[in-house]
Protein backbone atom coordinates (compact mmCIF):
# COMPACT_ATOMS: atom_id res chain seq x y z
CA UNK A 1 0.00 0.00 0.00
CA UNK A 2 3.00 2.28 0.40
CA UNK A 3 3.83 2.49 -3.30
CA UNK A 4 0.66 4.37 -4.39
CA UNK A 5 1.08 6.71 -1.43
CA UNK A 6 4.68 7.26 -2.46
CA UNK A 7 3.56 8.20 -5.98
CA UNK A 8 1.17 10.81 -4.63
CA UNK A 9 3.79 12.13 -2.26
CA UNK A 10 6.31 12.40 -5.10
CA UNK A 11 3.74 14.20 -7.25
CA UNK A 12 2.89 16.54 -4.37
CA UNK A 13 6.60 17.12 -3.68
CA UNK A 14 7.29 17.86 -7.33
CA UNK A 15 4.39 20.32 -7.36
CA UNK A 16 5.77 22.03 -4.26
CA UNK A 17 9.17 22.21 -5.91
CA UNK A 18 7.68 23.75 -9.03
CA UNK A 19 5.66 26.34 -7.17
CA UNK A 20 8.51 27.15 -4.80
CA UNK A 21 10.97 27.64 -7.63
CA UNK A 22 8.51 29.83 -9.53
CA UNK A 23 7.82 32.31 -6.74
CA UNK A 24 9.50 35.10 -8.69
CA UNK A 25 11.96 35.88 -5.90
CA UNK A 26 14.83 34.19 -7.68
CA UNK A 27 15.57 32.32 -4.45
CA UNK A 28 16.81 28.93 -5.59
CA UNK A 29 17.76 27.85 -2.04
CA UNK A 30 14.14 27.10 -1.13
CA UNK A 31 13.72 25.19 -4.39
CA UNK A 32 16.87 23.15 -3.67
CA UNK A 33 15.64 22.41 -0.15
CA UNK A 34 12.26 21.24 -1.47
CA UNK A 35 13.93 18.98 -4.02
CA UNK A 36 16.29 17.58 -1.36
CA UNK A 37 13.32 16.82 0.91
CA UNK A 38 11.50 15.07 -1.97
CA UNK A 39 14.54 12.95 -2.77
CA UNK A 40 15.10 11.97 0.87
CA UNK A 41 11.48 10.91 1.34
CA UNK A 42 11.49 8.87 -1.88
CA UNK A 43 14.71 7.02 -1.05
CA UNK A 44 13.68 6.40 2.56
CA UNK A 45 11.04 3.77 1.63
CA UNK A 46 12.66 0.39 2.51
CA UNK A 47 10.24 -1.49 0.20
CA UNK A 48 11.72 0.03 -2.94
CA UNK A 49 14.38 -2.11 -4.57
CA UNK A 50 15.90 -0.66 -7.74
CA UNK A 51 15.88 -2.87 -10.83
CA UNK A 52 13.83 -5.62 -9.14
CA UNK A 53 10.34 -6.63 -10.23
CA UNK A 54 7.80 -7.16 -7.42
CA UNK A 55 6.87 -10.58 -8.87
CA UNK A 56 8.35 -13.57 -10.65
CA UNK A 57 7.16 -15.50 -13.68
CA UNK A 58 7.61 -19.22 -14.06
CA UNK A 59 6.88 -21.12 -17.27
CA UNK A 60 6.03 -24.79 -17.01
CA UNK A 61 6.10 -26.63 -20.31
CA UNK A 62 3.06 -28.84 -20.81
CA UNK A 63 3.32 -32.08 -22.73
CA UNK A 64 -0.01 -33.05 -24.24
CA UNK A 65 1.08 -36.17 -26.11
CA UNK A 66 -1.17 -37.25 -28.96
CA UNK A 67 -3.07 -33.95 -28.90
CA UNK A 68 -3.20 -31.63 -31.90
CA UNK A 69 -1.07 -28.55 -31.45
CA UNK A 70 -2.63 -25.14 -31.14
CA UNK A 71 -1.54 -22.54 -33.67
CA UNK A 72 0.84 -19.83 -32.52
CA UNK A 73 -1.35 -16.76 -32.05
CA UNK A 74 -0.57 -13.17 -31.21
CA UNK A 75 -2.55 -10.00 -30.55
CA UNK A 76 -5.72 -11.78 -29.38
CA UNK A 77 -7.95 -11.24 -26.37
CA UNK A 78 -9.06 -13.91 -23.93
CA UNK A 79 -11.24 -14.78 -20.97
CA UNK A 80 -11.45 -17.67 -18.52
CA UNK A 81 -14.80 -19.37 -17.87
CA UNK A 82 -15.98 -20.82 -14.55
CA UNK A 83 -14.48 -24.24 -15.39
CA UNK A 84 -11.05 -22.67 -15.95
CA UNK A 85 -11.15 -23.06 -19.73
CA UNK A 86 -9.59 -20.27 -21.78
CA UNK A 87 -11.58 -18.56 -24.53
CA UNK A 88 -9.36 -17.00 -27.21
CA UNK A 89 -10.82 -14.43 -29.62
CA UNK A 90 -9.15 -12.88 -32.67
CA UNK A 91 -5.46 -12.39 -33.27
CA UNK A 92 -3.11 -13.49 -35.99
CA UNK A 93 -1.34 -16.70 -37.00
CA UNK A 94 1.20 -14.82 -39.11
CA UNK A 95 3.72 -13.91 -36.46
CA UNK A 96 5.43 -10.57 -36.90
CA UNK A 97 3.81 -8.75 -39.79
CA UNK A 98 5.87 -7.41 -42.64
CA UNK A 99 6.82 -3.75 -43.11
CA UNK A 100 6.16 -3.15 -46.80
CA UNK A 101 5.27 0.29 -48.11
CA UNK A 102 1.69 0.82 -49.30
CA UNK A 103 -0.02 -0.72 -51.16
CA UNK A 104 1.78 -3.85 -49.90
CA UNK A 105 -0.18 -6.12 -47.57
CA UNK A 106 1.57 -6.18 -44.22
CA UNK A 107 -1.19 -8.25 -42.63
CA UNK A 108 -1.73 -11.26 -44.88
CA UNK A 109 -5.53 -11.77 -45.04
CA UNK A 110 -5.48 -15.56 -44.70
CA UNK A 111 -3.30 -15.34 -41.56
CA UNK A 112 -6.05 -13.82 -39.45
CA UNK A 113 -7.34 -16.15 -36.74
CA UNK A 114 -10.86 -16.95 -37.88
CA UNK A 115 -11.60 -19.30 -34.97
CA UNK A 116 -12.81 -18.90 -31.43
CA UNK A 117 -10.74 -21.33 -29.37
CA UNK A 118 -11.78 -22.85 -26.06
CA UNK A 119 -8.81 -24.52 -24.40
CA UNK A 120 -8.73 -26.76 -21.36
CA UNK A 121 -5.26 -26.03 -19.90
CA UNK A 122 -5.35 -29.15 -17.72
CA UNK A 123 -5.96 -31.72 -20.48
CA UNK A 124 -4.78 -29.91 -23.60
CA UNK A 125 -8.16 -30.50 -25.23
CA UNK A 126 -9.68 -27.67 -27.23
CA UNK A 127 -12.53 -26.99 -29.58
CA UNK A 128 -12.99 -24.32 -32.21
CA UNK A 129 -15.75 -22.34 -33.85
CA UNK A 130 -15.20 -20.74 -37.28
CA UNK A 131 -16.48 -17.15 -37.05
CA UNK A 132 -16.78 -17.00 -40.86
CA UNK A 133 -20.19 -18.63 -40.35
CA UNK A 134 -21.41 -15.45 -38.60
CA UNK A 135 -22.69 -12.24 -40.16
CA UNK A 136 -19.88 -10.13 -41.66
CA UNK A 137 -20.43 -7.38 -39.08
CA UNK A 138 -19.38 -9.81 -36.35
CA UNK A 139 -16.94 -12.10 -38.14
CA UNK A 140 -14.55 -9.44 -39.44
CA UNK A 141 -14.09 -7.85 -36.03
CA UNK A 142 -13.72 -11.25 -34.31
CA UNK A 143 -10.84 -12.00 -36.73
CA UNK A 144 -9.04 -8.72 -36.10
CA UNK A 145 -5.83 -8.27 -34.16
CA UNK A 146 -5.11 -6.05 -31.18
CA UNK A 147 -8.76 -6.07 -30.19
CA UNK A 148 -9.33 -5.37 -26.54
CA UNK A 149 -11.44 -7.50 -24.25
CA UNK A 150 -12.97 -7.29 -20.81
CA UNK A 151 -14.70 -10.15 -18.99
CA UNK A 152 -17.09 -8.93 -16.28
CA UNK A 153 -17.04 -11.81 -13.80
CA UNK A 154 -20.24 -10.69 -12.05
CA UNK A 155 -22.39 -10.72 -15.19
CA UNK A 156 -20.23 -13.13 -17.27
CA UNK A 157 -20.39 -10.57 -20.10
CA UNK A 158 -17.37 -10.47 -22.39
CA UNK A 159 -16.83 -7.18 -24.19
CA UNK A 160 -14.70 -7.25 -27.33
CA UNK A 161 -13.72 -3.74 -28.40
CA UNK A 162 -12.17 -2.45 -31.61
CA UNK A 163 -9.39 -4.32 -33.34
CA UNK A 164 -7.55 -3.84 -36.61
CA UNK A 165 -8.40 -6.15 -39.47
CA UNK A 166 -9.62 -6.63 -42.99
CA UNK A 167 -12.95 -5.29 -44.21
CA UNK A 168 -15.45 -7.98 -45.21
CA UNK A 169 -14.89 -7.30 -48.92
CA UNK A 170 -11.09 -7.65 -48.49
CA UNK A 171 -10.45 -4.25 -50.09
CA UNK A 172 -8.55 -2.69 -47.20
CA UNK A 173 -7.91 -2.86 -43.49
CA UNK A 174 -9.68 -0.79 -40.87
CA UNK A 175 -9.83 -0.09 -37.18
CA UNK A 176 -13.17 -1.31 -35.90
CA UNK A 177 -15.19 1.20 -33.91
CA UNK A 178 -17.66 -1.20 -32.34
CA UNK A 179 -18.18 -3.34 -29.26
CA UNK A 180 -19.39 -6.94 -29.27
CA UNK A 181 -20.90 -8.31 -26.05
CA UNK A 182 -21.67 -11.96 -25.27
CA UNK A 183 -21.84 -14.34 -22.31
CA UNK A 184 -18.64 -16.35 -21.95
CA UNK A 185 -20.47 -19.43 -20.64
CA UNK A 186 -22.78 -19.35 -23.69
CA UNK A 187 -19.78 -19.54 -26.00
CA UNK A 188 -17.70 -22.03 -24.03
Amino acid sequence: MKKPILKYFALFGASCFLFTSCDGSGNSESADASLQMLMQETVADPNIQPNVLPYTIEFVEQDFANKPALPGLQSYTSAVNQAGEILVVGGRRQGLHTFMAAPGKNFIPDSANNFLYVLNPESGDFWTFDVNGLDDKLSVQLQSNNLQGYHDLETDDMYVVGGYGWKADGSDMKTFGSIIRFKVEAVT
